[in-house]
């Protein structure tokens, strides 16, 4: 096994992909992860999706999308003649466009055959949009095909389950594609603009934007002091306006708007579009399949904390739909198909006593989460077969 070499090329991932590996090379067994790739979207990217009041279709500028997941295990023999074996997944392709993802990643591989593999793969796939001649268009108006992936559970395109060199991942969503899509890309706008500094369009001091409020009739922002000072000095049109007090600017600010900023710095909570808000409210209100069906179980998202449902005891896949993170809910790591979950050094000794104090229902679920050849081992580990001590016989004569 080159495990040297692995190691070296998991240390020089991270040095570039700092963010967005995550990597367990303390397994006895193998070395896996995930490499989470943003893709570069082009200029004036436009989601194309289904209207609910009308038939005609909604356009919508699109900036963010979520990452493409790739999880990777290496194998015995990689990269000197293997190549790894992994599953990739993304939300907003297809599933045939994510097989052409595949059979790239396998051409790669015959290209640059006993070399790091990753870094190449990675890179390619931050180009998948221009790869796939997508050109500026997302649509999902459509989204009803057979080959969309949000209308599937998980699968497979080999025979085989789990890790494999033909793996295409396909999650559940508990909402539509297009809402989690426009959600996503607005929460990371929002997250944008509270991080940057921006200046007050009516008193040009520089401000941040978690201390800021966008009008959005007119666009223009407005800092914390310019705001109050809007509230003292104005009484709203009939009860429900004010005007926005840039100079030149007649439009109207919604009155409910500019007291739930107000409320919400109180609370130390900023508040910068009231589109973000609407469609939360517009999401909370719209029942669908997926929400009908009750969870199993709900667990917590190990990357933002969020509330995560699980549909299904039946395998250990979970989805975050506020971040897009794909866990194993059991273990909370990356998630590993049908391979038993990682047992840390730190967490031998605790998973140890546990098991061996467990009753019988707990050991089925420790062996379910662990595999019986892993707690083996691990007991094996602890407490070593004793062999019986070696007493040299010396013959004792005997008088007659």
């Amino acid at each position: 096994m080159d495990t040297a070499i692995q190691k070296k090329e998991i240390q020089s991932l991270r040095n570039k992909w700092t963010n967005s590996l995550e990597a367990y090379e303390n397994d006895t067994d193998y070395i896996s992860g995930k490499l989470s790739v943003s893709a570069q979207i082009p200029p004036e990217f436009t989601l194309r999706c289904n209207n609910y009041r009308d038939a005609s279709p909604l356009m919508i500028k699109i900036t963010a999308l979520p990452k493409i997941q790739l999880f990777f295990q290496f194998t015995a023999d990689y990269p000197a003649k293997g190549m790894p074996t992994y599953q990739i997944s993304c939300l907003w392709l297809t599933f045939d466009q994510l097989r052409s993802l595949c059979r790239q990643l396998n051409r790669l591989w015959q290209t640059y055959s006993g070399s790091p593999i990753l870094d190449i793969w990675g890179t390619f796939l931050q180009e998948a949009i221009a790869f796939l001649e997508m050109g500026n268009l997302l649509d999902l108006t459509e989204d009803a095909d057979e080959n969309s992936p949000q209308k599937k559970k998980m699968k497979f395109s080999g025979k085989n389950k789990g890790y494999g060199k033909h793996r295409v991942l396909v999650a559940k969503l508990d909402i539509p594609l297009s809402d989690y899509l426009i959600k996503f890309n607005n929460n990371i706008r929002v997250r944008e603009f509270m991080a940057a500094w921006h200046t007050c369009s009516k008193c040009s001091q520089v401000n941040l934007g978690a201390r800021s409020v966008v009008f959005k009739m007119c666009r223009h922002i407005l800092c914390l002091a310019c705001v109050k000072r809007l509230v003292s000095s104005q009484r709203p049109m009939m009860n429900a306006f004010y005007i926005c007090p840039v100079p030149l600017c007649e439009k109207s600010v919604s009155k409910t708007k500019v007291l739930s900023f107000l409320d919400d710095i109180r609370a130390n909570r900023a508040y910068v579009t009231k589109q973000v808000y609407s469609l939360a409210e517009k999401l909370k209100n719209t029942k669908t399949h997926e929400e009908e069906e009750r969870p199993k179980k709900v667990v917590e998202c190990p990357s933002c904390g969020g509330s995560v449902d699980v549909f299904s005891l039946d395998d250990n896949l979970a989805m975050c739909s506020c971040c897009g993170n794909i866990f194993c809910y059991l273990c909370d790591k990356t998630y590993h198909g049908i391979n038993p979950c990682h047992i840390a050094l730190e967490d031998k000794v605790r998973v140890f006593l546990a098991y061996s104090s467990a009753s019988d229902d707990e050991k089925a679920a420790l062996i379910y989460k662990y595999g019986q050849k892993r707690l083996s081992r691990l007991v094996l580990q602890m407490c070593p077969p004793v062999e019986p001590a070696k007493v040299a016989v010396e013959p004792i004569e005997v008088d007659e």
